[in-house]
């Protein structure tokens, strides 16, 4: 039996030539609710919540009163994780060691309390995410040990800090921090502070070799400067990965007399995209669309994603997705009496690292409605007579020839199988993106067991810059699920398919917010569609004029989400679809809907 979701493909083209038949609006209506209530109500969706990663930054500071721990809390965006417990302990080998005292707090920490055990010590991160701890004594050979057992948020997360009490501690810290690095610059500059603990008066200043890498461990400068002076990395901007979210590392690999030390810092690789105008326009009817070429471009060449959002007098007339490129935008509006209408070209990105550069405006020339627009009329009536003359004496239908298989992206969550392995040889694969087939970094892959002891989680993994990922063999219990979550994307959760070669795709929270607004707007027809794909602005324009305020604040709050400079990830995504109405178009539901991915 076909789903609903086959039946909507095989209708749709079909419900296209809507455009080609203005007339025929019962019909359709007629034909869409018939559909819409043999299908009946989808079900129901999986829950997921998605949790953040967890890093903790460490490290071992001698005083005159003793030995500090300080450290901060941070998630996988580099902002804090205020307000949680972190757990210290003194190790050697693998044993924990008793404290003869507890230690004691030092700024910003108010208190320290017993841990769970009695071998560790519990302190409170304060509001940037930072804690410290103090020693009396240090104990030769051991090792600090920092854990945070994570929360309904963020994910736990360890760190082992060795250290020598015979060597000061070396501080590092990124002035001012380098949250954008733009990839249109040839050259980048990042500055280091350093400082050296308990340094004695008149004693001569330490070397300090530094290098800077990125978080692919690649290198990008190494300098050479005395304890207490600031250093400065400069590099070509080629030597950095494509845009998207990093981090950029300082180490120092110690010496004698000073212990290593290390930084870390997120950042964003962010490239401006341009529009031009790709050919001149030819004239047409704009009721029934005028197309509009553009080319998408950046430093890096061709931009391979994003949308491009045509405007008249401010109002959204057209929209239409970034391919190899390359956008046609079909611009729909009313032009009475005007021969050329200013149409606005604005680029709105997929990914907060792809910067929009500001809209050009091209003049749009516009003809009058052609009487030719009545000859689809005549040609469906012509075809509806032969039809009937030739009805009795239809041929058996060809058996159509399999298509080949489909490579281009559906624009659809999917984890798919496409080359079997051995029983026991696990899952590897690439998850991409759903619309333009980028490949994901940084997305969590894994496999779920339907217990509800412990996390539930069998085998976790990060896919590569590549999007590339392996998962090792796990016992498969019955009703296990894969789950792949991404910050941009929209998470999917799928039974575990056999072992093998999978191919994940996953939609961008925008766009995802952008398809819904979309299969909401197309369910209900005319006044919510319009020639071309709807928009956010033409549903919002429509449910002002119709007084209907919450289908208004919801499809401005899609507008806002999908076309703004902020990048959209689970809380955004999430405050939008709780504005989504439900139920019919002709009331004014402001209900929240449960959500669900």
């Amino acid at each position: 039996m076909l789903s609903a979701e086959n039946w909507t493909n095989r209708l749709a083209p079909l419900f296209s030539v809507r455009r080609l038949l203005p007339g025929c609006r019962a019909l359709w209506t007629i034909l869409w609710a018939f559909c819409a209530l043999s299908l009946g109500a989808p079900a129901e969706a999986v829950r997921i919540h998605i949790t953040g990663k967890t890093s903790i930054h460490a490290r071992v500071v001698k005083t005159l009163a003793g030995y500090e721990v300080r450290g901060a809390l941070t998630d996988d965006a580099g902002s804090p994780v205020a307000e949680q417990v972190v757990y210290v302990s003194l190790t050697q080998g693998s044993r924990k060691l008793p404290f003869s005292r507890l230690p004691r707090a030092c700024d910003p920490t108010p208190h320290v309390t017993r841990g769970r055990v009695a071998e560790e010590a519990g302190v409170d991160s304060d509001a940037e995410g930072k804690f410290c701890v103090r020693f009396d004594v240090a104990l030769p050979g051991a090792t600090i040990s920092v854990s945070f057992a994570g929360n309904g948020d963020h994910e736990a997360a360890a760190a082992e800090i060795p250290f020598d009490p015979s060597k000061r501690g070396l501080s590092l810290e990124f002035i001012p921090p380098p949250r954008d690095l733009s990839l249109d610059r040839p050259m980048q500059d990042v500055g280091v502070e350093t400082r050296l603990e308990t340094r004695n008066l008149g004693e001569p200043a330490e070397r300090l070799a530094l290098q800077l890498v990125d978080e692919r461990g690649t290198e990008l400068d190494r300098v050479e400067v005395e304890a207490g002076e600031r250093a400065q990395f400069q590099f070509p901007s080629e030597l950095l990965a494509p845009p998207g979210a990093g981090k950029l590392i300082v180490r120092f690999g110690g010496k004698p007399g000073v212990a290593a030390a290390e930084a870390t810092a997120v950042v964003q690789r962010s490239v401006l995209v341009r529009l031009t105008q790709a050919k001149p326009p030819a004239p047409g009817d704009p009721s029934q669309g005028v197309d509009i070429h553009v080319a998408v471009s950046s430093s890096l060449g061709a931009a391979e994603s994003g949308s491009v959002e045509a405007l008249v007098g401010g109002e959204s007339v057209g929209a239409a997705p970034v391919s190899a490129g390359a956008a046609k935008v079909v611009a729909v509006f009313d032009a009475a009496h005007s021969t050329r209408v200013p149409v606005m070209l604005r680029y709105l990105p997929a990914a907060p690292w792809f910067r929009p550069a500001e809209p050009i405006t091209v003049s749009l020339p516009v003809t009058g409605p052609s009487a030719w627009r009545l000859l689809p009329w005549a040609l469906a009536a012509l075809g509806v007579a032969f039809w009937v003359m030739r009805a009795w004496q239809r041929p058996a239908r060809a058996e159509r020839p399999k298509r080949e298989e489909q490579k281009q992206p559906t624009g659809r969550p999917s984890i798919e199988l496409v080359e079997p392995g051995p029983s026991a040889g696990g899952w590897r694969g690439e998850v991409v993106d759903a619309h333009d087939g980028i490949p994901v970094a940084g997305a969590r892959v894994e496999i779920l067991s339907p217990s509800f002891q412990g996390d539930g989680v069998l085998r976790s993994t990060r896919t590569d810059e590549n999007g590339q990922f392996e998962l090792r063999q796990a016992k498969r219990p019955e009703g296990a699920r894969i789950s792949v979550r991404s910050p941009w994307h929209t998470s999917i959760e799928r039974p575990v398919p056999a072992p093998g070669h999978l191919t994940i795709a996953i939609v961008g929270r925008r766009r995802a917010l952008i398809d819904r607004l979309v299969s909401w707007a197309s369910g209900r027809g005319k006044p919510w569609t319009r020639p071309g794909e709807p928009t956010p602005g033409h549903v919002a324009a429509a449910a002002e004029q119709r007084s209907q305020r919450g289908v208004a604040r919801w499809a401005r709050a899609v507008e806002r989400a999908a076309y703004g400079p902020e990048g959209v990830d689970e809380a955004v995504e999430a405050e939008v679809r709780d504005l989504e109405p439900s139920g019919d178009s002709s009331s004014d539901p402001l209900t929240p809907r449960t959500r669900s991915l």
